[in-house]
């Protein structure tokens, strides 16, 4: 039923009342007769507008362009985005009409779009719809409301868009403030406020690392930005750039600890910077001072703080006072626990409960989609953020969470924050859209809470999912091995998302390389010696500068060795040391190299491309002693994984590469990691162009670290049947417990069976039932 619901009965309003409660309080409330600003006040409903994409939007005749529009929630009312009363946009002025810029992608004629994901008050909700020109061209302007469907309209919430259609257009900017510039201005007044810390005095055992927080309220005249050319951050301070004895590798640079975190903060509002404080060996009492500055521009007045850093004894935390959770008809059901949770003291400082989840349990038809719904309470030391160094993002941590990888994932990451912040004690909400995988059976898919590349103790949902309708065999069929049998002895190339964020990017090789442009994969010149990569968010253009020469494009573009047997390229601006050698740096690499901006996640990678043989040898997935048997059948199961990522079109499409470097692929540090694993680049030449395979066929090949004393069926962990993935005794396991999903081949097994003079061929045929090692190139 559409909004608004008016209905008359005798000429009279008839209302009715539902009020639930349970550990938190629903509240919803149906008033069947005509509902205006007023009552929606009287609801608690009410918006302001905060960003939006465009000023004035710019489309060709018949074109679609893409618009959004960001609100804050400054009622007292929770935005839905299912139920009765979930908050949408409707066409207005006059309302209900069918607008001339209505695109197929609409909800309804005269409603583009809803919400998305629940707003708590004081949070921003976002709406992206596709706006569709008419073939006249001229100047229109369309106005919109929002709406709280079957209720109101929000006082608010009502905005107009003027959109030029002409032949020739631009490109319509990112989301900036309402009210404010996109990149700071020449003059302005630059004050801040300090609002809250995450902790008056860190507390930290020698070595130990933690997330320090900070709030300031923007009090002067210019809007601060965290990306630009005046961006806003901290630095070290009394005396100004030093370089603190509570670095973090995590810094931005040594005298930097972070930018701020929050995108945009205009005049009035308040921005976060968090960033991770690393305890020296040495105990004692230390005070660390910090300022706030706009980067190129000034010392920010007021942003001066010190910390109190004890280091080598514990305090005591408070708990957290009682809270009631009042909230709006979301569609989620109870969790077990208790309903009032006092912080929980954790090694990170980051702590959950989960409290509510849309279901318990879900059918999906094969290569169906559907969105599950959770929300934790955050009963940790530290506030949750959604942006920044340490971004609070719900992770597929298994494989088989993994099979319901969807595009609208960043990487193993279904879902971010939905909100910008999460309190102790408050609620935060994620949403998860999974893609059934296409092999029928019941799947338990877990995914966990990470602030950054921490998990979070307490922020583990499983969900059970039967799959239905669809079965398709892990294999590679014929056609495709015989075109990698084709791609010469070094097999292959494979594409590799080495990292992302960093810019600008500075590159240096001992031989020379050549520039390619991305739009063609043409060359453009011969270069040598240091070149640098900068990227302007605002214009989406590449400026890639080597000694007096400079090059822009406005697409993505790559260093390509000349000569790849001798010349690797190192990322000079990239820092990736172990912290069991601090004076190695994983950041040198055999392939050509490129920067590209991935508008579908907003993200700026570094891309590595290289043949899968060389790929093979910068594994980083055992260390350089184990056992020469043990690390061939490691990187021929490695090899074979791989090969079968390539066949089915890459694991991350969205974002131009195929693996990424991390454990949720396979773990690769590049060339760097040849010289200090020169064992495991060998097994990868003593086994080149070795693959396992079932009855002729590559077959896909997990692997994981330990058992508990025999392995997993591919049917116990993941549904179906794979005949080569069946249980085995894993006898060198014995006693110990399981740490992976068990299926395949088990790493502390299989050392133990390589130390006793196992072969690794032997290995794999055990592990996975039935196979042949197979040389296809």
């Amino acid at each position: 039923m559409g909004f608004p619901y008016e209905k008359r009965l005798s000429g009279k309003k008839v209302g009715l009342r539902v009020i639930a409660t349970a550990v938190f309080v629903v509240a919803l409330v149906v008033m069947v007769g005509r509902v205006g600003s007023a009552g929606a006040a009287s609801y608690g409903y009410a918006a302001q507008e905060m960003i939006r994409s465009a000023q004035v939007v710019e489309v060709a005749p018949g074109q679609t362009v893409e618009f959004t529009v960001g609100f804050k929630n400054t009622g007292t009312t929770l935005w839905g985005n299912g139920g009765s009363n979930f908050v949408s946009i409707y066409t207005y002025d006059p309302k209900y009409r069918t607008s001339s810029f209505r695109d197929a992608s609409w909800y309804r004629t005269n409603q583009p779009t809803k919400l998305d994901s629940l707003v708590v008050p004081g949070q921003i909700g976002t709406f992206r719809f596709q706006l569709k020109a008419p073939t006249s061209e001229g100047d229109y302007n369309e106005s919109f409301h929002l709406a709280a469907e079957n209720l109101a309209w929000i006082p608010g919430g009502q905005f107009n868009v003027t959109i030029k259609v002409r032949r020739t257009t631009i490109v319509a900017a990112a989301a900036v403030p309402v009210t404010a510039p996109t990149s700071a201005p020449s003059s302005g007044s630059y004050t801040a406020l300090e609002l809250t810390r995450s902790t008056q005095t860190v507390s930290l055992d020698p070595g130990q690392s933690t997330v320090f927080s900070i709030d300031f309220k923007n009090v002067g005249t210019t809007t601060w930005l965290s990306d630009g050319k005046n961006f806003i951050s901290i630095y070290t301070y009394d005396p100004k750039y030093r370089t603190s004895a509570f670095r973090d590798v995590s810094w931005y640079r040594p005298d930097q600890p972070a930018r701020l975190s929050t995108p945009i903060v205009a005049p009035g509002k308040f921005g976060t910077v968090s960033f991770r404080l690393k305890a020296p060996s040495v105990s004692g009492t230390y005070r660390e001072t910090f300022h706030l500055a706009a980067e190129d521009k000034a010392w920010i007045s007021g942003g001066q703080f010190s910390v109190t850093i004890v280091v080598g004894q514990s305090t005591q935390v408070a708990s957290s006072s009682n809270i009631t959770i009042i909230a709006a008809d979301t569609a989620l059901t109870e969790a077990d626990g208790p309903s009032v949770v006092e912080m929980v003291q954790t090694a990170n400082g980051f702590a959950a409960l989960k409290m509510l989840s849309s279901g318990d349990r879900l059918a999906m038809a094969a290569g169906s989609t559907q969105d599950f719904r959770v929300a934790f309470k955050n009963v940790g030391q530290i506030p949750w953020v959604k942006y920044g160094s340490e971004p609070v993002r719900l992770k597929a941590t298994t494989s088989i969470s993994q099979l319901f990888r969807d595009t609208t994932w960043t990487e193993d990451y279904p879902s971010l924050l939905q909100q910008d912040r999460a309190e102790n004690g408050q609620l935060a909400f994620f949403n998860v859209r999974l893609r059934a995988p296409r092999t029928n059976g019941n799947y338990s898919a877990r995914f966990d809470l990470y602030a950054g590349e921490q998990p979070i103790e307490g922020g583990t949902i499983e969900i059970p999912v039967e799959v239905t309708g669809g079965s398709v065999s892990a294999v590679v069929p014929d056609s495709i091995v015989s075109e990698f049998s084709g791609a010469g002895s070094r097999g292959p190339n494979i594409r590799v998302g080495l990292f992302y964020g960093l810019n600008p990017v500075t590159f240096a090789a001992s031989g020379t390389y050549t520039l390619i442009e991305g739009s063609n994969d043409q060359p453009v010149r011969q270069l040598s010696g240091v070149t640098t990569v900068i990227f302007d968010s605002a214009t989406l253009n590449y400026t890639v500068r080597n000694g007096g020469y400079t090059y822009t494009s406005d697409y993505h573009v790559t260093l390509r060795p000349d000569n790849p047997a001798s010349t690797i390229l190192e990322i000079t601006s990239y820092e990736n040391r172990p912290t069991w050698d601090t004076s190695v740096n994983f950041n040198r690499f055999r392939g050509e190299l490129s920067v590209h901006y991935m508008r579908s996640t907003g993200r700026l990678w570094v891309i590595e491309e290289l043949p899968i043989e060389d790929y093979m040898r910068g594994l980083a997935e055992t260390s350089n002693g184990s056992p020469q048997e043990y690390q061939k059948a490691l990187v021929t199961a490695a090899r074979t994984y791989a090969l079968y990522v390539l066949s089915i079109g890459g694991k991350h499409k969205s974002e131009y590469h195929d693996v990424n470097t991390g454990a949720g692929d396979q773990v690769y540090k590049g060339y760097s990691s040849e010289l200090v694993r020169p064992n495991v680049a060998q097994a990868a030449e003593d086994t080149r162009g070795s693959v396992v395979t079932y009855n002729g066929e590559l077959v896909v090949t997990p692997y994981f670290s330990r058992s508990d004393g025999r392995t997993r069926a591919w049917s116990e962990v993941w549904g179906g049947s794979k005949p080569w993935l069946v249980s085995v005794p894993a006898p060198y396991d014995q006693g110990k417990t399981l740490w992976g999903h068990g299926v395949g081949m088990s790493a502390s097994d299989a050392v133990g069976r390589a130390a006793d003079g196992a072969s690794w061929t032997d290995m794999l045929s055990y592990y996975y039932t039935g196979t042949v090692v197979k040389r296809i190139y």
